[in-house]
């Protein structure tokens, strides 16, 4: 199943303005190596974020998932093998630490796995 790009979420923090969170897609070339970049992956996790009961927490939630990203590599690296912030020897990783206890790093990492099929060129 394909992950919505287009999709939204919105963090109602209090005594701010709602923030709409669109994920955001950018590709780079860089030294060899073609990358694709996530920001904006708080949508994508909406699921995980509504097992959150707790309405501050989820929002806490929704804010450090909103400061994450998810970084596809073409290439392995081994410097990345025993990070526990990525897959398959940095192909696949994120800068989100596994803060909230409902959204693990392996989460974030389903869905970067999710994303590497469905934006393969």
């Amino acid at each position: 199943m394909a992950l919505d790009l287009n999709c939204t979420y919105t963090i109602d923090v209090p005594f701010q303005a709602p923030q709409i969170v669109t994920p955001t897609v950018k590709r780079r070339s860089r030294g060899g190596l073609n990358l694709i970049s996530v920001r904006g992956i708080v949508p994508l996790l909406a699921d995980k974020l509504a097992t959150i009961a707790d309405p501050g927490d989820r929002t806490h939630a929704a804010v450090v998932l909103s400061r994450a990203g998810i970084v596809i590599c073409d290439t392995a690296d081994p410097d990345w093998d025993d990070d526990p912030l990525s897959r398959e020897s940095g192909r696949l990783r994120t800068t989100y630490r596994g803060d909230i206890p409902q959204i693990t790093v392996a989460d974030v990492l389903d869905v970067a796995a999710q994303l590497r099929t469905q934006l393969a060129p």
